[in-house]
């Protein structure tokens, strides 16, 4: 909820620098969430585990990619 409230005067004047900001962003977490997965699947573990890293992974790179410098 914090983080809507920092991010919400932003998205009143919607322009392309925050189309390709968002852009980065969700790659940056796709990515995130792929290479944890590739990992975790290519390293043999069980189901449980593949979950836990992929979300992990994905979820630490959204943060990442959500700051940016004005």
């Amino acid at each position: 909820m914090l983080n809507g409230t920092v991010v919400a005067p932003f998205l009143l004047n919607i322009n392309f620098r925050l189309i390709i900001i968002a852009i980065v962003v969700f790659f940056t977490a796709f990515s995130g969430y792929l290479n944890s997965f590739i990992f975790a699947k290519t390293l043999k573990y069980n189901k449980e585990t593949v979950i836990a890293l992929t979300f992990n992974g994905g979820m630490r790179n959204i943060s990442a990619g959500a700051v940016c410098k004005r």
